[in-house]
């Protein structure tokens, strides 16, 4: 006996669950049989399976058929028991039920574990709220949570991978009966004719949601089972992930519904329905309204519906507000998912954006990175959160590179070209802003271009993030970027340049893969063969700026000797060598905050506006063959600086 059993059976069943005749021992030693039965996998959905296996076991006991009165106490006992307490046995007996026809339909259809572990949850969670199923769960009086689908999983996996020595077929009587029953119901047969696939079972979405059965479905899971060895994603991750993006599905859906009347207008703009239509399931929500409120039973609930509506124009004009609603639901979990996305990666999602061509382009395409991978290079922070969504190092990111639920049901796995990339920044502001009812509204509006826009963007950002953790072009310019950071690496760390030569070749040699384990021969060949330019240019980059720091101590000691003696003198620093002609061009003298020598210094320099923008100012200084004033130069680039809240100036 289970623990929920005993915790929930009566020690001595009440005067009314044992009729008169029918001994109280002997019907404790009855339930006790029942229970090992239920223990044991025995599928009892019904008072009649009930009752016939309490036969069974009386005839066991007393050794005799029992009496048209036993037979009459009997069935008064299971429809008591079974009402009274329905989680006791029948919450068993039914949950036995599910697993066996759980068990068949996988058999029939020969599902693996990974398809089983995938896509079981999902199965059975609709199949619970198919509607000929929950008029069965209310008729005994049980509710559908009481069923532990987990249960049913790990059961039929259990038995798929222990049992494979036994046939198909090998059922009693009492299986096959309850099978037919649960079948009958919709599961695992669909008496529609189409198969079970096709009907009962979750496909894999693609874009418009299509369904992945035959060899896309192999694919998927083929997919999956090498992230999985890959160490992209653990079993037990799809499992769980699976689990509870099913749950949130159900939840959300079921907001949604609540929202059908709102969103009406929403569903005749686009064509899903037809403005009479809309009309029709406004005064069909409006029964079911009444019927929540108890203001009418069901049996008045069914007539009304059917004079608003025969029941085949009914269902099929369910089946297309279904169809809009589980669209509304696929973007609404994703939108949900991506909110999880850790903010700090906020900057690099937009940079990803703002540069979406790059991102996206091909190799032929003729767009040049040069100047954008430049800017890169030199935003330090931006760099490391580029790379960190390369890497997956954000786990929400990671779910969504495997495309584990809600990202299989709006995109597929593999690297997907979208044509027109209209997604904006905007988007990032709209993923920490917006609540689930906002985006609803935006999904379910009236104006097409409000309506279609979220989709776009979703999918859009998913693309991006793709091109930068799949094998593109732009990826492979990013690990370049990485490789050039550990590279420049080696030569910071040490004054001697050769030693740091000899580190970046051998790293290059011999430990790409420890940077990339996924890299392929293909870009390891050609990060190598670049590679020895990068040393040489990292190496000369290195060389100018110990050379400018040498330069930048000497001007240093020279502006300290010229303080030194302006002190002595009693000016300051504001009249070193500032001509007339200068201060009518609005040159200044202020100190600029530089690092000197390892540490931070404020050093007195000449400031101008930018001949080229006048609201910004740069490092001026004179040139030693004209005399005139311009823009100090380093690297080709000006030296550009703002001015601090403590009268300082500090370099941009």
């Amino acid at each position: 006996m289970t623990d929920l059993q005993r915790n929930n059976a009566p020690a001595n069943p009440s005067a009314a669950e044992q009729p008169e005749g029918l001994p109280s021992r002997l019907a404790v030693q009855l339930w006790a049989k029942v229970a090992e039965r239920l223990e044991k996998g025995e599928a009892l959905i019904s008072n009649q399976h009930f009752e016939a296996v309490i036969v069974q076991e009386y005839q066991e006991f007393v050794e005799g058929e029992p009496s048209p009165t036993a037979l009459k106490q009997i069935r008064r006992m299971v429809a008591t028991v079974n009402s009274a307490h329905p989680e006791t046995f029948l919450a068993q007996g039914m949950q036995n039920g599910v697993k066996k026809a759980f068990e068949k339909g996988a058999r029939k259809l020969k599902w693996d574990v990974a398809k089983i572990e995938a896509k079981g949850n999902s199965t059975l969670r609709r199949f619970k709220r198919r509607e000929e199923v929950a008029d069965l769960f209310e008729e005994v009086n049980l509710q559908p949570d009481k069923i532990d689908l987990l249960h049913c999983i790990v059961g039929t996996i259990r038995e798929l991978e222990g049992v494979k020595g036994e046939k198909d077929g090998a059922h009693d009587t009492k299986t096959d009966e309850v099978v037919e029953t649960w079948g009958a119901a919709g599961f695992p047969e669909d008496v529609s004719g189409m198969s079970l696939e096709e009907s009962t079972f979750a496909a894999e979405a693609g874009g418009g949601g299509e369904k992945a059965t035959g060899q896309g479905s192999k694919e998927v899971l083929a997919e999956l089972e090498e992230a999985v060895l890959g160490g992209e994603v653990e079993r037990e991750e799809i499992v769980e992930r699976t689990r509870q993006q099913e749950e949130r599905r159900y939840k959300i859906e079921v907001e949604e519904y609540k929202r059908v009347p709102e969103t009406l207008p929403g569903m005749v703009e686009s064509g899903a329905i037809s403005t009479d239509e809309a009309e029709k399931v406004k005064d069909l929500h409006e029964v079911e309204m009444r019927l929540s409120r108890g203001e009418i039973d069901k049996k008045e609930a069914s007539r009304i519906r059917n004079s608003i509506l025969d029941t085949k124009v009914r269902d099929e004009l369910d089946r297309k507000v279904r169809e809009v609603v589980d669209q509304s639901v696929r973007y609404l979990q994703a939108f949900e998912s991506m909110q999880n996305i850790s903010p700090e990666y906020d900057g690099a999602l937009t940079f990803l954006i703002q540069h979406k061509d790059l991102v996206v382009a091909e190799k032929d395409s003729g767009v040049d990175p040069t100047a954008v991978l430049r800017g890169l290079m030199e935003d330090e922070p931006l760099l490391e959160k580029v790379i960190a969504i390369m890497e997956r190092q954000d786990q929400e990111l990671r779910m969504l590179a495997v495309r584990l639920p809600p990202y299989n049901a709006i995109m597929k796995r593999g690297l997907e070209k979208i044509g027109n990339m209209t997604i904006d920044e905007s988007f990032v502001g709209d993923l920490r802003e917006l609540s689930q009812e906002d985006m609803s509204e935006r999904l379910n509006s009236s104006k097409a271009e409000v309506r279609v826009r979220p989709a776009g963007d979703m999918r859009c950002l998913i693309s991006l993030i793709d091109h930068l953790i799949k094998p593109t072009r732009f990826r492979k310019e990013i690990r370049l970027l990485r490789v050039t950071q550990q590279l420049e690496e080696f030569f910071r760390s040490t004054s001697d340049l050769k030693e740091a030569r000899h580190q970046a070749e051998n790293f290059l040699d011999r430990r790409l893969r420890r940077l990339f384990p996924d890299i392929s021969t293909e870009e390891t060949s050609e990060i190598k063969q670049r590679g020895a330019q990068m040393i040489d240019d990292i190496e000369q980059k290195i060389r100018d700026e110990r050379r400018e720091e040498i330069e930048e101590k000497r001007h240093l000691g020279q502006q300290q000797q010229q303080g030194s003696s302006g002190a002595e003198s009693g000016g300051g620093e504001d009249e070193i060598e500032l001509t007339e002609e200068e201060r009518k061009k609005g040159v200044t003298i202020g100190r600029v905050e530089m690092r000197v020598a390892g540490t931070q210094r404020r050093i007195p320099n000449k400031i101008m506006p930018d001949p080229d923008d006048e609201s910004r100012f740069v490092i001026a200084h004179r040139d030693a063959d004209t005399g005139e004033v311009s823009p100090q130069m380093r690297r080709g680039v000006k030296r550009y600086v703002e001015r601090g809240k403590d009268g300082f100036w500090q370099l941009v």
